[in-house]
Order: C-alpha cells, then sequence, then structure tokens
C-alpha cells in the first residue's frame, strides 16, 4: 500500500505540474502575443482563466459525489483527454467568441484533471495517511509556474504560441492521460475507500456536517481571495510601502519559494499539529502580516518581514484549503464535501484579482492592505468556529 501511494502522488504531481502549467498559467507571460494575433485586449485574455475557474465551480459539487462513487482515475484520464482536445482546439481561435468557448470546454476539463480528482484520489488509496501526500503533492505543484513559465516562453519563441498549444495538447493526451490511466489503481483496489480498514474516519458526527461546510465555504474564500487577489499585486505593494522597484521584485519573486518552504516545514512537523490547529495558526499569522505591514509602512524591514509571515501564512493556509475537510469528513465522502465547498471558493479566486486592482487603483494600495487584512481576519475567525464546531460535534472514537 505504501508503494501504491508514494506512485500515485508522483504521477499526479507530475499530470498537475503539465495540468496547471498548460492551461491556467498560460497566459500569464503569452497574453499580449496572444490578444494581439487574437484581436482582443489582454485583460480580455486573462478573462479566460476566469470563465475556468467560475465553470470548476459550478461543476464540482456534482463531481465531487460521482467520484465518491466510482473513483477519481477514471475522471482523471477522461479529463486530460478532454484538456489536450480542448489545448488544441486554443491553437485555432480567431476571435474573441471561440476563445472564450474553449476556456468555457477547459472548465470543465480541467475540474476532471485538477485538484479535486487528484486530491480525493489520494484521500481514497492513503485514507488516514493521505494529508502528508496531499502536502507532497501541493509541494510539487506550488512549482507549477515556475516550471511551466520558462519552457513556455521558450516554446512561444520556437515555434509560435498557437503551435505550443498544440504541442501542450499533445502532452496532456499522450503522457497525462495515459498516466492517469496506467498507474492510478481503481476503485475498488483503493485502500482508503469506504469500508476499508485504513480509510480516513470523519470527526464529526453528520449533524455537525451542515455547520462546518458553511463555515469553510466562509474561511476557504476569504483566505483564497486574499491569497489569490495579492499575488498578482504584490510587487505594486511592496513599493507602495517604499522598496525600491528592484527590492520588491526580488521579495515578491520569492513568495512562491517561501510558501513552498511553510509547505515543506507542515509536512516535517504536520504529525503532531491537528489540521485545525494549523488552519488556525496559519489564518491568525496571515492576519498579523497585514497589521505589520500597516504599521510599518515606509519601512523595508517591516516590508521585509511581512513577506516572510504572510508567506508562511498564505502556504499552510493552501494545505489547509485540501487537508482539513478530509479531516473533519473522512475520506469516504471527501470528494463530495470538497465540491460542495467549491463554488464559493472558485468564484472568489476568480474574482479576487479584478476586485484588488479596483481597490488599488481607486483608493490606493493602502486601501487593499485593509481589504486583505480584514478577510483574513474573517477567515482566522471561521478557521476557529470550525474547531468550535468539531468540539461540539464530535464523532465518537
Amino acid at each position: 500500500m505504501a508503494q501504491e501511494i508514494r506512485r500515485a502522488t508522483a504521477v499526479l504531481a507530475v499530470t498537475q505540474v503539465i495540468g496547471w502549467g498548460s492551461t491556467f498559467y498560460l497566459p500569464g507571460v503569452i497574453s499580449r502575443t496572444m490578444a494581439t494575433d487574437i484581436g482582443v485586449s489582454p485583460e480580455f485574455i486573462f478573462g479566460g482563466v476566469t470563465i475556468m475557474l467560475v465553470v470548476s465551480g459550478l461543476i464540482s459539487p456534482a463531481l465531487g459525489r460521482l467520484l465518491d462513487r466510482h473513483g477519481a482515475a477514471p475522471f482523471l484520464t477522461l479529463g486530460s483527454l478532454l484538456t489536450g482536445v480542448s489545448i488544441g482546439l486554443l491553437a485555432l481561435v480567431a476571435g474573441p467568441v471561440s476563445y472564450a468557448l474553449v476556456w468555457l470546454a477547459l472548465g470543465f476539463s480541467t475540474t476532471l484533471a485538477l485538484t479535486l480528482p487528484s486530491f480525493t484520489a489520494i484521500a481514497q488509496l492513503a485514507g488516514h495517511n493521505a494529508r502528508q501526500s496531499m502536502i507532497v503533492l501541493m509541494l510539487i505543484t506550488g512549482l507549477a509556474s515556475s516550471v511551466a513559465w520558462p519552457i513556455t516562453v521558450w516554446l512561444e519563441a520556437l515555434m509560435g504560441w498557437r503551435w505550443m498549444c498544440v504541442l501542450y495538447a499533445a502532452v496532456n493526451v499522450l503522457v497525462c492521460a495515459p498516466l492517469h490511466g496506467w498507474a492510478l489503481p481503481r476503485r475498488r483496489a483503493m485502500g482508503g475507500g469506504a469500508g476499508s480498514g485504513t480509510a480516513a474516519p470523519p470527526v464529526v458526527r453528520p449533524s455537525g456536517f451542515r455547520p462546518v461546510v458553511l463555515a469553510m465555504m466562509a474561511a476557504f474564500a476569504c483566505s483564497g481571495f486574499v491569497s489569490w487577489g495579492l499575488s498578482l499585486h504584490i510587487v505594486e505593494l511592496l513599493r507602495d510601502v517604499g522598496m525600491s522597484p528592484s527590492l520588491a521584485l526580488t521579495l515578491g519573486s520569492a513568495m512562491g519559494a517561501l510558501q513552498v518552504f511553510a509547505r515543506l516545514i507542515e509536512f516535517l512537523l504536520g504529525r503532531r499539529v491537528s489540521p485545525i490547529g494549523s488552519a488556525v495558526f496559519a489564518a491568525v499569522v496571515m492576519t498579523l502580516s497585514f497589521v505589520l505591514i500597516g504599521a510599518t509602512k515606509g519601512s523595508v524591514a517591516g516590508a521585509t518581514a511581512f513577506i516572510l509571515i504572510y508567506s508562511v501564512g498564505s502556504g499552510l493556509l493552501g494545505v489547509t484549503r485540501v487537508a482539513l475537510p478530509l479531516w473533519v469528513f473522512g475520506s469516504a465522502i471527501y470528494g463530495s464535501y470538497l465540491g460542495k465547498i467549491a463554488p464559493v471558493q472558485n468564484v472568489s479566486f476568480a474574482v479576487a484579482p479584478l476586485v484588488f486592482s479596483i481597490v488599488t487603483e481607486r483608493f490606493g494600495v493602502s486601501a487593499g492592505i485593509v481589504m486583505a487584512g480584514v478577510l483574513a481576519a474573517l477567515a482566522a475567525v471561521a478557521m476557529a468556529v470550525i474547531g468550535l464546531i468539531v468540539r461540539r460535534h464530535r464523532a465518537d472514537a
């Protein structure tokens, strides 16, 4: 079983990096080239990602139930095939309508191929041991942009973005789909499934499921809004508080590596801390980072400390969004409840960059800091509420 878990984690790490790198991160470095060729604005190009996230949130509840019923592997395989087809169609777009329709298709296909079924597969296979494997998967997936962006820039210069999309389509079909189909165990072979001795049991009684779901929606939406919205504005924020452009760019670029480092610490020490303890700690740390930068505005030392503290909090919260539902609901119904939370969470992710842009442009970066701090504090309160609900509705041992 341990060998199967390691193999599945390695396979999903590879396919997640390819899947995210060839879809979500694609516009990040070639948006202007695509916009010029298609005849739209760069902002419209990024709108495709918003479409993808919204569609994903809408279909996730139904998909989560299907994953629990039939296992994740068949959906991952189908998702990779459809993602490849969709990226291939992206190479053929000729205008805004066809471009938007392709991202609509990518929203459906990537939901089958990326986060929800991947972490559900780990939960079904590893059961009560899934948390550590999930952290490993997040560690590697967190490097997707670092891997994909240099390759995308090189390939775009070598063959143009359309032929590059054809190549990415082939990789999804010929690499990701076979890996999902051949290397992941079927549902009946999974030790973490319902009825298995290694399944992770829920820590709350069914009476506590609804209030926990509502609290998780609030916590994950607020914390995710901050993480996804701030990521595109971090350099401007650092420059506004007194850093030179070069230092702001250096520290902003280091944020991803610091988040990965925080997840590595979580992997090494996670067995000693409960998921809810880690979640509350992470949300409080994120909140304190905004208090710090607000109190030390104009200080390079304060801005540097902000990046370090914020990166720890946001890095740990990324783990929380996949590990906490497993701890609360157990592995047998993990996909269903992760799917229930996804609509609110994904819409929050989708609108965050736009809202941050509007707030900072109209009211200044300081207003963005205040907004982020308030949302982080609300996330911390929601995490604490989850802890209280778990305590009140704790399942019998």
